[in-house]
């Protein structure tokens, strides 16, 4: 993928597309939500936990729930440490990869039929110490991020089982099924756009699943070749409901709150 090209002069103020990251990190800082994970107990208690399976793998909010945290933390190592060598694994003697975001982050897991965690990612949620991609990437949009209505939260530690991964559809079913759990946790707490950091493979599996990523800026190294990617969760709302994505028909069902508060979403 080509990195974006400049269309304006560079200001240090700035990204180097013209964006004002100071402004943009300063406004995620002053957005510390009150929708923390102090709340999961009551939002998502034992009972509640597991979200609807979607082909046959069933998601699950995994803060609470120190087992399964640790398990998905185990995963993330597995992948980025020992197969993919995207971080060094001798930085994590325990084997389980975490970091300072995950103080700040709401996490979700995806369990097989037989209840071993197979997939993980994560909702990285506004705070002081801003976002990851903040750090590593260069944006060239997502100036509506700064907005007062607007909660932006990054998605990222994407992690898949390698079983997964070699299967027949290179894991997009189980993918589907993480973002589907994904998107409703996002929907509960009031999240509006998705901020990602994608390398190309994933990104040409998720468009073709219709999810309308747009890249933000140039592709970067950071956990191997990677550009970052805004969504719109609201027009995410919209490609759900026009029904063009047989893959996205368990998404429905997530929306049915969201059409009673605002029904002009069921006629745009």
């Amino acid at each position: 993928m080509k990195a974006v090209a400049a269309t304006q002069p560079h200001d240090p103020q700035a990204g180097m597309f013209g964006v004002d990251e100071s402004a943009l990190r300063r406004s995620y800082a002053a957005k510390k939500l009150a929708t923390a994970v102090d709340v999961l107990p009551i939002q998502y208690g034992k009972a509640n936990a597991l979200l609807p399976a979607v082909h046959g793998f069933n998601g699950r909010v995994l803060d609470g729930e120190p087992q399964l945290l640790q398990q998905s933390f185990e995963l993330r190592y597995q992948v980025y440490c020992l197969e993919r060598g995207f971080l060094p694994a001798e930085r994590y003697p325990t084997a389980i990869e975490t970091d300072a975001f995950d103080a700040h982050s709401l996490h979700i897991g995806t369990l097989d039929p037989l209840g071993a965690l197979v997939g993980t990612a994560r909702l990285v949620r506004p705070s002081a110490e801003g976002l990851p991609i903040f750090e590593h990437c260069q944006l060239s949009g997502g100036v509506e991020l700064q907005r007062a209505r607007v909660t932006g939260v990054e998605v990222s530690r994407l992690a898949v089982s390698r079983q997964y991964r070699r299967s027949r559809d290179g894991g997009g079913a189980l993918v589907v099924a993480l973002y589907r759990s994904l998107y409703e946790v996002s929907k509960t707490f009031g999240y509006t756009h998705w901020l990602v950091a994608t390398e190309p493979s994933l990104q040409r599996l998720v468009a073709k699943f219709g999810f309308p990523f747009r890249q933000i800026g140039p592709e970067v190294d950071y956990l191997g070749p990677v550009a970052p990617y805004l969504m719109d969760l609201s027009e995410f709302d919209r490609v759900v409901m026009s029904g063009k994505h047989s893959a996205l028909e368990t998404f429905h069902d997530v929306l049915k709150r969201d059409l009673a508060s605002s029904p002009q979403l069921a006629t745009a």
